[in-house]
């Protein structure tokens, strides 16, 4: 990859940085093709489906809403002899044992403790408890540094979909059901970036946001679970290197009703190449109470009138607020 110009080690001239990656001019041309690629199938030939593009840094109430400040986190531990510091899922994974998605830190800490990894910097097999470690690069904006200036690289493309979709809906003029997708770059500070550039702190994320009604919202998490799957395989990917796995109930992340990673077979074992869920109307709540601005939208359904429409409205208005059954 090197020599031939796809990817080497990030500021390598001055003796690299772990987890930083530069592509060259054929790793440039790739990654373009990829980006394009998806963005004509998944924008340009959706007639339902729009584009947007936020911003790197958002107003940190963005991520406080979300729940990203308190919850964007993975599970640490620390080699107690050398203090060399990894993800404990991991490490635990690294032995053959299997690890979901939201595992409690106490159930992590006595896995560890009944199969005694080896570290891989020292040998020792003794680690602390473990503890979450947020993920969220911090930086200050302006030019005084204070707890009121501290903002953040965003860790993931979706929410600057969310926060702009009642205004993409509005301006595009799209009705439910439609799509809003960004491609653009994320940011996670990573515990143990590695496997080459399979987890990097710094990447490159093409994601679409699909909006429904709720109870159509099963239907078409089916839809996008196996379109995503039949891209691959369009791109050349064999089906051999693929797999689904879906999170059980209580590995699911706090966000999400239901949720599947597409996995890939990479030289290093299998790992996550593709994330989808169905999100419910989580972020976009989460916003709406955090600002006191409702962040919805309303249309007429096939066949309905205006005044079906209002009647509508009220009755499930009626029904949040608990005054019928």
């Amino acid at each position: 990859c090197k020599q031939r110009g796809f990817v080497w080690p990030g500021s390598e001239l001055h003796g690299g940085m772990v987890g930083s990656w530069d592509y060259g001019p054929l790793g440039t041309q790739m990654k373009k093709n990829i980006r394009d690629r998806w963005w004509r199938d998944f924008i340009e030939r959706r007639p339902e489906c729009v584009g947007v593009e936020a911003g790197v840094i958002s107003h940190p109430g963005v991520w406080e809403a979300a729940g990203h400040v308190a919850c964007f986190t993975d599970p640490l531990t620390e080699c107690k002899e050398c203090h060399s510091r990894v993800r404990a899922d991991n490490l635990l994974e690294s032995t053959g044992k299997a690890v979901d998605d939201g595992t409690p830190l106490e159930v992590l800490t006595q896995m560890l403790e009944d199969a005694s990894p080896a570290c891989d910097s020292c040998g020792a097999s003794k680690w602390a408890p473990c503890r979450n470690f947020n993920l969220l690069f911090s930086t200050s904006l302006g030019p005084a540094e204070h707890s009121s200036s501290t903002v953040y690289l965003r860790p993931e493309t979706a929410q600057g979909i969310f926060i702009n979709a009642q205004r993409v809906a509005t301006a595009s003029r799209k009705k439910l059901p439609f799509g809003v997708g960004q491609v653009g770059k994320a940011f996670r500070n990573e515990i143990s970036p590695g496997n080459f550039i399979f987890r990097t702190r710094e990447f490159d994320q093409c994601e679409l946001e699909f909006f429904c009604e709720e109870d159509e919202a099963p239907e078409w998490y089916s839809f996008w679970r196996e379109k995503c799957f039949s891209w691959l395989t369009g791109l050349g990917m064999s089906e051999e290197n693929l797999r689904m796995h879906a999170h059980e109930e209580d590995g699911l992340a706090h966000y999400a009703a239901e949720a599947v990673d597409i996995e890939y077979r990479f030289a290093h074992g299998w790992g996550e190449l593709w994330g989808i869920a169905n999100r419910t109307d989580f972020d976009l709540r989460c916003h709406a109470e955090a600002t006191g601005q409702a962040v919805s939208y309303t249309h007429l359904r096939a066949h309905e009138t205006p005044e079906h429409l209002v009647c509508r409205l009220l009755l499930e208005k009626k029904k949040k607020n608990n005054k019928i059954s």
